[in-house]
């Protein structure tokens, strides 16, 4: 995964948590005097392990902590100039969602070994789809539920995005239902 990726989690913690309980989640992940460079790619496994000593440090579980950190991303892309591909995505969640591989292949240029997951949405009706999740990444089913739900924040949107069919199923993509009701204002 790239810097990015790394910051974002920093960024999350910091935020939520404090500087000082960043510093205690690089001390457990072995990390202590690494700074990561936005676009500088580095081994899934150091992400892994930043969640896995989140996890202990922060006392959530580490889909907690994945759930927590998809919510976050949302917000924290958006302030990293990539708000306004989203914007462009479309003016709601499913629309977003429809065009996230469009706006992946758009950010691969910038980030020229990166490997995307892919999204595909069916079932729409209004209210619900059915979210289909393609990563050669495991364990990050977690992650895509935080992110929904940090676009139903965007977006001013009730959300309930669950987990029907996954890879720890034994099937070969993830499959969330998700159910979604604008807020009345």
């Amino acid at each position: 995964m790239y810097g990015i990726v790394n910051n974002a989690v920093e960024d999350l913690v910091t935020t939520k948590f404090g500087k000082s309980r960043w510093l205690k989640i690089k001390d457990r992940a072995e990390m202590a005097g690494e700074v990561f460079v936005t676009m500088r790619p580095y081994p899934d496994e150091l992400t892994y392990r930043l969640v896995a000593a989140a996890s202990e440090e922060l006392a959530m579980s580490p889909d907690e902590v994945l759930f927590a950190f998809g919510e976050h991303w949302i917000q924290y892309a958006s302030g990293q100039g990539y708000g306004e591909l989203v914007a462009l995505a479309g003016d709601d969640i499913e629309s977003v969602i429809r065009h996230l591989n469009d706006l992946h292949r758009r950010v691969s240029l910038s980030f020229p070994d990166i490997r995307m997951p892919f999204f595909h949405v069916t079932d729409s009706r209004p209210g619900y789809f059915r979210l289909h999740y393609r990563s050669e990444r495991e364990g990050l089913s977690s992650f895509v539920a935080g992110l929904v739900s940090g676009l139903g924040t965007m977006f001013d949107t009730a959300i309930r995005c669950e987990l029907i069919l996954g890879r720890q199923h034994g099937h070969d993509h993830d499959e969330f239902d998700v159910h979604h009701e604008p807020n009345s204002a």
